[in-house]
């Protein structure tokens, strides 16, 4: 049985993919990058060997997401260890591939992919599912401190390659400045931490779905993932009344999860007005 390291990389919530060529064996099939794990190699050696080698890239901190053993109908049997990377640095080389792709995890299951790599989608998919959630959480955190300042409860938090970078609540009261929102003041944080005028690359959690003024600093961020808890019927700008963070007429455009957490961040704000409404 031949051992292999195979990396799924992700960059928000968008995968890479690559087509091997015409004329080499299973021309056509689309794969993650990885190779054969040499004799006295660990899995994460031989990946990061692998990654260097075939893409030209260092990564860091790889994720295991579990190992697929499989017989296909040649004969070959593999058993495949399967890491999640979001943390690398070096410029790629795609030369090994006919074709290149980032695809979002949704649109995975739609390509020509080896049963090997099929078999591991629901471990990377939960994955994804278990960051939203974790992230979220520490928002709803942020959410709660606003509301013990008498500030509408509204938490975010911004993460890269599945970091911390930037967090906040809203402290208009505080600030007496009706743009002082949550997502206004993370990301100004998350600009000071990069030294940059974007942040490409980041995912903005946020308890309430972002107003019209803050999916535009979204925009205008180039963020490139947006996942916000409650739905807002009142100035709601990524799903419910406006699309703005993802609208294809602008010169950046967001992936957009709503609904994450959302009893949660509902009850939260139910619960400030309930109480400041009397």
């Amino acid at each position: 049985m031949q051992e292999v390291a195979v990396g799924v990389l992700t960059e928000a919530r968008r995968v890479f993919i690559g087509q091997r060529r015409a004329t080499a064996r299973y021309g056509g099939m689309w794969e993650f990058p990885g190779g054969k794990i040499e004799r006295g190699e660990s899995p994460v050696g031989a990946l990061s060997r692998e990654l260097r080698e075939e893409l030209g890239i260092e990564i860091a901190e790889p994720r295991y997401l579990g190992t697929v053993e499989h017989r296909y109908d040649d004969g070959d049997t593999f058993r495949v260890w399967y890491y999640r990377v979001e943390q690398w640095h070096g410029t790629f080389n795609i030369d090994l591939w006919e074709r290149v792709a980032w695809v979002s995890i949704e649109e995975l299951p739609s390509y020509a992919l080896f049963e090997a790599n099929r078999a591991i989608l629901p471990a990377l998919a939960a994955s994804f599912e278990s960051d939203d959630e974790r992230f979220m959480r520490i928002a709803l955190a942020e959410a709660e401190r606003a509301a013990r300042s008498g500030e509408v409860p509204v938490g975010c938090v911004i993460t890269l390659g599945g970091t911390i970078i930037a967090r906040s609540h809203n402290r208009s009261e505080e600030f007496r400045a009706a743009t002082a929102h949550a997502e206004l003041l993370a990301i100004r944080q998350a600009l000071a931490h990069r030294q940059s005028r974007w942040l490409d690359g980041a995912t903005l959690y946020v308890t309430l779905e972002p107003c019209p003024m803050c999916a535009g600093a979204i925009v205008l961020a180039r963020i490139a993932r947006v996942v916000f808890g409650a739905h807002d019927p009142k100035a709601g700008a990524c799903e419910t009344l406006y699309t703005l963070a993802s609208d294809p007429r602008l010169n950046h455009r967001a992936v957009v999860r709503g609904g994450v957490l959302a009893e949660q961040s509902q009850a939260i704000l139910n619960a400030f007005f309930r109480d400041h409404c009397r």
